[in-house]
This record gives C-alpha cells, structure tokens and sequence, in this order.
C-alpha cells in the first residue's frame, strides 16, 4: 500500500496499455535519474503529459508571463511530431523513388504520420489534453488526404465535434476553451490583419536581403499569431484566472520557437534513442536540458517585472461580447475607412469601464457582510462604506490538502470586483481559520493582519507569517484592552481575550477561548465575531459585563455543544445567527441542541451548508439578508 492506494492486482489489463505504460515508466525514471528539479519536471511534462510534479512557483511564474500553454502537450507539440514524421517518410520514399510511380507520395506521408502521432500520444499519456490535441492534428491531417488544405475553419469545427463527442464534458473545460478559442482567433483575425500590414505594393528595385526579409517577416508574423492568440483568449482567461499578461505579446514569440522546434524534437529523439542507446539518448537530454534550464532562468528575470501581468476583476457578459466586438471589428472598420466610428466606440468602451470603476471606488454607503461557505471552517468578508475590505478568517482543512484562498475566497474577490484586502485577521490559529489567508496574504496588497498574539505551528500559519514579512504587510495585536478602531466610520472594538497573548498553546480549548472577539457597530446594526471560544470565554465575558449584544451574530465555534450557553446568547440576544459550518464524519454541525437555543431566543437561523454564502447589508439603520440559496 502506497499514499493511501492498494495494488489489487498488478500487470493485468489492455497489453497495448500496459507497453506503454512501461515505456512510460522507463521515460520517468530515466529523466529522474539523469536531471534535477525543475528541469525534469518541465521536461517530463513535455514528453510524457505528467505536470503534477511541476513546482507551484515555475507554474506561476509560466502563468504571468501567459506561457501556460507551454507545459503541456498542446496541439503545437503533437503537430511537430506529425510534421517530422511527415518529412521521415518523405525522406524514405526519395531514398526508395520506385513507389513514386504508382502512389502519390504526400497523401501516403500524411496517412502514415498518423500513426506516430497516435503512438506518440500514448506515450504522453492520452489524458484529456493530449487527446484534444491528437483529435486536432489527425482531423487536419483527414483534411489534407482530402485535398481540403485551405479549409481550416471548417476542420477545426470536425475536431471541435469530433472531440466533444468523445468527451461531453469538454465543453465545461477552461484548456478545450482556451485551445479552440485560441485557434479560432488566428483562422480568422490573423490573415485580416496580416492583409493590413501587407496592403503595399512592393518596390520592384528595392534591394533586400532574404535572410534579415525572412526573420522580420517571421517576427510580425508571429508577432501577429500571438496577438490575435492573446485577444481571442483574453476574457476567458479574466474569467478563470483574473489576469491579462501584456509580456505575453512578446515572450510567447521568443520561447514558443525555442520550445516546440529546439527542446520539444530534441526530447523526443532522445526518448526514442533511449530504447537503443543510453549514453547516446543521456547527451541528447542533457542538451534539452540545457535549453530548459536557460529559459526558466529568463522566465524566472522577466516574471518579476512589474509589466508582465495586470490583476482583473471577473468581467461581465456584456464587456466580454463588447471585447469581442472592439476586436473582430478592428480590420472591418480600417478596410471599409469607418476608422473614425471604430475609435468613437473603443473610446466609449474605455469612458464607460473608466466610470464605472471610479463608481466602485467611491463605496455604496453601505456595511456589506459576507459569511462565506468555506466547509467546517469560518471566513468573512467585509466591505466597509468607504471601500476598505476586511477578511475575518479563511476557512481550511485539517489536512491543508486543499488552498481555499485560491479555490474558494479569491474567485468571490474578484467576481466582487476587490483586489485588495485591506486588513486580514486571524481570531486564532487553527487551520480551519488560517487555511486560506497565506493565498491572500500573497496576492491580495494586504496592509494589516490582525491577530491574537497566540503562535500558531503548521504550515499555513508559517506561510501567513511568511507573506507578512515578504510583503511588509503590519502585524498588530488586539485583546480587550486595545483601543477601538473605526473605519469609514464602523466602530469596532475588541472583547477578548481578556489578558495580551503570547507564545505557543499546544491545548486546543485554550486556543479557542483566546480567539479574538470582536463588535463591529454601524449606527444601531451590531455584528458579533467571537471566533471559536467555548462557554467558559463565554462566561467570563459575560461577568466582565463586555457589550455584548449584536443584531447579528457569527455563531462561536461553528454550533458545537462546547459554545452558546443559553445565558450567552441571552446576552447577545441577536436577530440573525449565521452558523459557518459543515458535518464531517461523525460530528454533527450545527448541533440540534444549539440551533435550538438560538431559535427560542428569537434569532433567525442562517447556515452555509444549507444557505451558502450569507450576506448581509446594512446602512445602519435597517439591513437585508441575501443567502446565495433560499
């Protein structure tokens, strides 16, 4: 038994699945023994489709300068395949010109490069991508037997089916959109486009030299490619990734080349090789290698240029089909001499985005609270009227298996149309608090982190700290007797814990009870935060006589039987209670006994398992509650 796997029954199955999955096997290990990380990891992307060993920071650094596509098995990688094994067997027959009087040559090349490609697909392990990316090059290659050369929008519409047949769910698939997107883009934009720049007629007697002719005419026109490549793909990309990379333009230019015609056919001969000699095939990968290393290495320079990417909020429908209009609309407009119309639209566009970006930073007015469904753990965040933004908590797992900063908190900060937390707190550490606040903490611009003073010792609290001194982000320590603070005109003072926090506690009861409480109030709306402390903090907080009553109340310590004594909740004598919750295992949350109490007390009971996310508006003296399901 393996991570958690048991092997049943070893070497059965498919005997053509099995030959490939060793070959695949040898490939690994080779390339583990011969080179170190990250080049390995890029490496065996490229060649075998495994990224998972890929490090996070060489992903982001790809993602900023737009250059995602490059380690995986695209249809860029499979067509040079397909096209050296075309030019293999067109090499054959001038060697062999005897068939040539009976076949035609090229068809027959087209035909049999098919089947390497299949090969070379199994052998990258025929996941999704890569058999997106074979369907793509054997329909255009169908298209070519059937003298269809021309006609690629329709053979990328016979893919586009052909794919979606095989696999439905494609459609829902961010890399099946980006592919087709992406292709389409250049079918259609690039020779429009390429008609403007090559409106001129040439002069006869000018004199030019074909090679410096040749690299500049290469240059536009990948130039172009790229361009129309990044635009078709821009709002999908603001969608699922909330950036658009303007060095994109440029470094897919320099590094595709390099990758798909030096490193990428250089792998792949020396994986072929490998089967035959491994001294031969070790030289080969070492230069591959070699070619790798340098443009992580330039990739790594030019990722930290503040020109790479821009941060976007998630962007409507109707600015996506504007986009797509401003675009396609550009050749048609400047052939047609509407140039004068094209720039009075495109100025529009930007006057509108321009204004309705200074309306969100203006503020509604309003206190926005958002408890957000983050599983069993707690997470909310607040919009203050005057546009600063608070992060209460970010949810998390025991096993910090999975980042809910980057699955869950950060997609609502940006469909929210915030790119900046202003201040982050931590109530206490524990993971199911401190889970998604590094991912914030590293993204989001953060000024302050607010915290208990108690230390915590796993790995996301390390992370946090981390961000916080990489990122100059202030750290302050509130307990009862800090001062309040007010913000855009909330008050909000601290109730706990009652004595300054410091050091490590290796108890969790006492974690919890030195959770920071904290009493948001808005003209006469309340919010209630006590984090995770148990009846004891309850008590004592009650015979400190601290102001407890609240409006609303985020439930202490997600609705288990160890908080919200009757008498507590008689003190807080709240109007909503949300519960941020979720059974796992065998513990029930809420418990019945709980939601109970605060139902006696007159409280309106909200819970995220079953409500989703809970926002609350208030302009001080009414307030709406929105739960995302009714």
């Amino acid at each position: 038994m393996t991570g958690g796997i048991i092997t049943i029954r070893e070497g059965e199955g498919n005997g053509v699945l099995l030959f490939f999955e060793k070959l695949r096997d040898r490939i690994r290990t080779f390339l583990e023994n011969q080179m170190e990380s990250p080049t390995r990891d890029v490496l065996k992307a490229l060649i075998i489709g495994e990224q998972g060993t890929i490090p996070d920071t060489i992903r982001e650094q790809f993602a900023s300068l737009g250059l995602t596509h490059l380690l995986s098995i695209s249809g860029l990688h499979v067509s040079i395949f397909a096209l050296v094994s075309y030019l293999f067997f067109m090499s054959l027959f001038r060697l062999y010109y005897k068939p040539l009087l009976y076949i035609n040559a090229f068809k027959v090349s087209v035909f049999l490069s098919i089947f390497p490609v299949l090969c070379y697909c199994f052998i990258a392990g025929f996941n999704i991508p890569t058999l997106r990316s074979a369907i793509m090059v054997v329909c255009y290659l169908i298209a070519l037997l059937l003298g269809r050369r021309e006609d690629l929008l329709h053979t990328l519409f016979v893919a586009a089916f052909v794919t979606l047949i095989c696999i439905p769910t494609s459609l829902f698939d961010i890399s099946f959109q980006l592919s087709f997107s992406a292709v389409l883009s250049i079918i259609v934009l690039a020779p429009q486009w390429q008609s403007l720049r090559s409106g001129k007629a040439p002069d006869p007697f000018e004199k030019k030299n074909p090679f410096l002719e040749k690299c500049r005419r290469y240059f536009l026109d990948s130039l172009l490619a790229s361009a129309t490549a990044i635009l078709g793909t821009a709002p999908l990309v603001a969608v699922s990734f909330h950036y658009f990379s303007f060095a994109g333009f440029i470094t897919n230019i320099i590094m595709i080349p390099i990758v798909t015609f030096f490193i990428v056919p250089l792998a792949l001969v020396a994986t072929l090789i490998l089967f035959i000699s491994q001294s031969l095939s070790a030289l080969l990968y070492a230069g591959a290698g070699m070619l790798t290393d340098m443009c992580l290495n330039c990739i790594s320079v030019w990722s930290r240029m503040p020109w790479g990417e821009i941060k976007l909020s998630t962007p409507h429908l109707w600015e996506i089909g504007a986009f797509y209009l401003l675009v396609t609309g550009f050749s048609f407009c400047l052939k047609r001499k509407l140039l004068k119309y094209y720039l009075a639209a495109v100025c529009s566009f930007v006057l509108l985005e321009a204004a309705l970006y200074l309306c969100t930073q203006q503020g509604t007015g309003t206190v926005q609270v958002t408890f957000l469904d983050v599983g069993a753990g707690d997470a909310a965040l607040i919009e203050f009227p005057g546009h600063h933004t608070m992060l209460i908590d970010g949810g998390g797992f025991m096993d910090e298996s999975i980042d809910i900063g980057e699955t869950v908190i950060a997609p609502v900060l940006y469909y929210r149309g915030i790119k900046r937390i202003d201040f982050l707190v931590l109530s206490h550490p524990h993971k199911d608090h401190a889970g998604g606040l590094p991912y914030i903490a590293e993204r989001f611009g953060v000024k302050e982190l607010w915290m208990n003073g108690e230390r915590g010792f796993f790995e996301s609290y390390k992370r946090l700290m981390t961000a916080a001194h990489k990122n100059g982000i202030t750290q302050l320590i509130y307990s009862h007797g800090s001062s309040p603070r007010v913000i855009d005109g909330v008050r909000i003072d601290f109730l706990s814990p009652l004595k300054r926090i410091t050091g490590f506690s290796s108890d969790q009861a006492e974690t919890n009870n030195n959770s920071l409480v904290m009493k948001f109030t808005f003209g006469k709306i309340r919010f209630l935060f006590p984090g995770d402390i148990l009846q004891e903090t309850e008590q004592m907080l009650i015979e400190a006589k601290a102001p407890l009553s609240a409006t609303i109340i985020k439930v202490p310590h997600h609705g288990g039987l160890s908080s919200g004594s009757e008498e507590f909740i008689k003190n807080v004598s709240p109007e909503v209670a949300v519960f941020s919750s979720r059974s796992y295992g065998t513990l029930t949350l809420p418990r019945p006994e709980v939601l109970s109490l605060y139902r006696q007390a007159g409280a309106r009971i909200y819970q995220t398992d079953r409500h989703g996310a809970v926002r609350v508006e208030t302009d001080g003296k009414t307030y709406q509650v929105f739960p995302y399901k009714k």
